[in-house]
């Protein structure tokens, strides 16, 4: 195998590891933006902030893994090479595609769990919520007809 293959691997090996870190940090903040009965703003920040990373990680990895896919086709140096090249090619794939389900699934997870979660909590106390719904609703409608009465005001009326 090449210098510029094996270098090429280790990095997407690298990003994969990255990638695999992150994931942890972003599923211990689902648990720790569920378990508490109080929301921090900072932890929905960090969360987006790891999310963003974590998508960054993912298309630089893709394009990687393609790159090296690529080279591999227009590299045919030695057939035993070739086999091992593309033997480790599949293999960073396949966990790179585990990682991104592994992604996914906590994310789904996350969404159910907070689902159930705002359910309950319509259930013990849902005129609280209603109530709070209704008063942003209110809010944005009086912003909203404030909005047009100014555009309105600013409209030339024609006399027939």
């Amino acid at each position: 195998m090449e210098e510029k293959s094996r270098k090429l691997f280790a990095r997407i090996e690298a990003n994969i590891d990255e990638l695999e870190e992150y994931i942890s940090e972003i599923k211990k903040k689902h648990s720790k933006i569920l378990s508490s009965p109080f929301h921090d703003e900072e932890d929905f920040h960090e969360l987006d902030r790891l999310m963003a990373k974590v998508q960054s990680y993912c298309a630089n990895t893709w394009s990687l893994l393609n790159v090296a896919k690529k080279t591999r086709q227009k590299d045919s140096v030695k057939r035993c090479s070739i086999r091992m090249e593309t033997v480790q090619l599949n293999s960073l794939y396949q966990k790179f595609l585990d990682t991104v389900s592994d992604y996914s699934a906590a994310q789904a997870s996350y969404r159910q769990r907070k689902k159930k979660l705002l359910k309950k909590q319509l259930e013990i106390n849902p005129i609280r919520y209603l109530s709070k719904s209704i008063g942003l609703h209110k809010r944005y409608l009086a912003g909203l007809i404030e909005k047009c009465s100014s555009s309105l005001s600013r409209i030339p009326i024609r006399k027939k």
